[in-house]
């Protein structure tokens, strides 16, 4: 079994025992390290901590054809996977906001936002009401997009 499949057979076991119910935001980054080498990151918020729940690194023979790809199988997996008490809420840095990860993203049962400036927000479909970060108002407002499907 390879590191990824482990991390995602124990993920569901890791949300139930940090007792993890409703909306979940999942943070997800992406780092280019040193020769070419890429590495992906998901976590979650628990006890005022980021809880890791998958990582995965690449070498850059396997970011060919395409690190799309392989940033797509990535963010699936946390989102299929997940207990049926938790509700995602996937969140991403300016890095995710193209517009194929968008389309990709529209087809999972999460609520997504991804920030495309410095700071971020969450807007809720079913309000009105913004959090923002501590420091959006220093400068221009984020511009983001949310979908829910």
């Amino acid at each position: 079994m390879d590191t990824l499949s482990a991390q995602t057979t124990l993920m569901p076991h890791i949300i139930t025992s940090a007792r993890i119910k409703g909306m979940m935001p999942i943070m997800i980054d992406r780092s280019d390290l040193d020769s070419g080498i890429n590495r992906l990151f998901a976590a979650v918020c628990f006890r005022r901590r980021g809880l890791p729940l998958l990582s995965r690194v690449s070498c850059p023979e396997e970011l060919n054809p395409s690190h799309n790809r392989l940033e797509e199988m990535f963010i699936r997996r946390p989102v299929t996977h997940l207990p049926t008490t938790v509700r995602p809420l996937t969140l991403a840095d300016r890095g995710f906001g193209r517009a194929s990860l968008l389309l990709f993203m529209q087809r999972l049962p999460t609520l997504i936002r991804c920030s495309v400036a410095v700071g971020f927000s969450v807007a809720l479909p079913t309000s009105t009401r913004q959090i923002s970060s501590p420091n959006s108002h220093q400068g221009a407002c984020p511009q983001s997009w949310a979908t829910e499907t």
